[in-house]
C-alpha cells in the first residue's frame, strides 16, 4: 500500500471552479456549536437525536444537488455535508438550502463524510484514492491514501483514523500527518459496511458474517464470532452490547468483551439496516416496509407498523417519536411508545438515508440528486 501525502496551495477559486471554502467554519466549528460527525449520528451507529420536532412537519425547502446524498449527512453548526455517490462533497446551508461549495474529490461515495475539528475524511467505493483528508479552514486537500477503496464511515478517535477497506483490512492512521500507524491482518472476506466504536474497541462486520473485535492502539483482534448468516448492515454498539442485523431477519446481541451471542432477535423479512436502541427498546426497519419495536429485556415485539414500500435507512428516535422513510417515497413519524401513526409525508422522490435534525430541522435525502429540510409548523 503507498501513501500518498499531498499539500496544495489554498484554492484560489469561486465556487463555480469547485472548492470546499467555508467562510467563518473557524467560528461554526466551536465546542458550542452541536455537531453530527458521522455517519448514522456517532461512532457507535445509533440514530439517537437528543432533539424532538412536534409533528405536523412541513416541507420548508426541497433542492437539487450535484449528485444523490450517499447514505446520511454530517452536520456542524448550520454547515450539512454530504457526500454523492458521482465523487461530489458539498456543504449546504441549512437554513436557506443554499449550497454554499462543492468540490468533486473522487468518483464515487457511498457513506457522508466524517468531520473533527477542520478536518474533514471522506472515504470513495471506487478510483484512485480511497481516502481523501480536507483542511476547512485553508480550504486545500491535506493528505490522501491510493487505492484501499471503502465503503465504510471512517472513524476518528484521539489522534488516529481508521479506514476499513473493502477487502476486509483496517487501516490506522495519523489523523493529521497521514502516517500509517498499524495494518491489520485480513479480517473479514469483504466488508461493505462502516466500523463501530465501543470503548477502545472498533467493531466490524462481515459480508460473512464475520464480526471483529479490533484494539484500537494496537490493531490486535481481541474476539472473532461467526454468526454464519450473510450481514450487510453496521454493527451497533449499544447497552454494552453490540447488535447485528442479518440479512436473513435475524438481530444478534453480542457481548462487547468477548463477542458471545446473548440473544436472537427474529423478524419476518430481510434485513439490510441495523437497529436503532434506545431506553430498552429496540427499533428495526425491514425490507417489507415494517418498522418493529422490540422489548430488549423480553425480546417480546411490542409494536409492529407497516409502512409503504421497503425501509430505506436506519429509523432515527427521537424522545418520544420514532422516523423513518421508505422507497415508497413516504417519510413517517410515530409514536414510538405505542407505534401510533404521527404523520405521513408523501415526498416526490425515494427516501434514500436516515434523518438528521439540527437546528429545529429535519433533513433527509431522497431521489433524484435531492436534499429535503422539514420544520414544525
Amino acid at each position: 500500500m503507498k501513501l500518498l501525502i499531498t499539500m496544495l496551495l489554498p484554492a484560489l477559486f469561486f465556487f463555480s471552479c469547485g472548492n470546499l471554502k467555508i467562510d467563518n467554519y473557524k467560528n461554526e466549528n466551536s465546542p458550542e456549536s452541536t455537531a453530527l460527525l458521522t455517519a448514522s449520528y456517532n461512532f457507535q451507529r445509533n440514530a439517537v437525536s437528543k432533539h424532538n420536532l412536534k409533528p405536523p412537519l412541513t416541507i420548508i425547502w426541497d433542492e437539487t444537488f450535484s449528485g444523490l446524498a450517499a447514505g446520511s449527512f454530517s452536520v456542524v453548526g448550520n454547515w450539512l455535508f454530504y457526500a454523492s455517490e458521482n465523487g461530489y462533497v458539498g456543504v449546504v446551508d441549512l437554513q436557506s438550502g443554499e449550497e454554499v461549495s462543492e468540490k468533486k474529490l473522487g468518483k464515487s461515495c457511498s457513506v457522508p463524510p466524517t468531520i473533527s475539528g477542520r478536518y474533514l475524511y471522506q472515504t470513495f467505493e471506487s478510483g484512485s484514492e480511497g481516502l481523501i483528508v480536507y483542511d476547512l479552514e485553508k480550504n486545500e486537500e491535506l493528505w490522501t491514501v491510493e487505492g484501499n477503496n471503502s465503503r465504510a464511515s471512517p472513524i476518528v478517535a484521539g489522534n488516529k483514523v481508521f479506514l476499513l477497506t473493502l477487502d476486509g483490512h483496517l487501516y490506522c492512521y495519523h489523523h493529521i500527518t497521514g502516517d500509517a500507524i498499524w495494518k491489520s491482518k485480513k479480517l473479514v472476506k469483504s466488508a461493505r459496511s462502516s466500523p463501530a466504536l465501543s470503548g477502545d474497541l472498533i467493531i466490524v462486520a462481515g459480508n460473512d458474517g464475520e464480526i471483529c473485535a479490533v484494539e484500537f492502539t494496537s490493531g490486535i483482534v481481541v474476539w472473532k464470532t461467526e454468526l454464519n448468516t450473510p450481514v450487510f448492515s453496521d454493527p451497533l454498539v449499544a447497552e454494552n452490547s453490540v447488535f447485528i442485523s442479518a440479512y436473513d431477519g435475524s438481530v444478534f446481541r453480542l457481548k462487547t468483551e468477548d463477542g458471545t451471542v446473548q440473544k436472537i432477535f427474529k423478524t419476518d423479512a430481510l434485513l439490510y439496516f441495523q437497529p436503532t436502541v434506545f431506553q430498552n427498546l429496540m427499533y428495526i426497519a425491514q425490507s417489507d416496509g415494517k418498522l418493529i419495536c422490540f422489548d430488549l429485556k423480553t425480546g417480546a415485539i411490542i409494536w409492529k407498523f407497516a409502512g409503504t414500500g421497503p425501509a430505506a435507512a436506519a429509523p432515527l428516535v427521537m424522545k418520544n417519536i420514532v422516523s423513518f422513510g421508505t422507497l415508497g417515497k413516504h417519510l413517517y413519524l410515530l409514536n414510538r411508545y405505542s407505534g401510533d401513526l404521527l404523520q405521513d409525508i408523501k415526498l416526490n422522490g425515494r427516501v434514500r438515508s436516515v434523518p438528521v435534525i439540527q437546528n429545529g430541522k429535519m433533513v433527509i435525502a431522497c431521489e433524484d440528486k435531492k436534499i429535503v429540510a422539514l420544520a414544525a409548523q
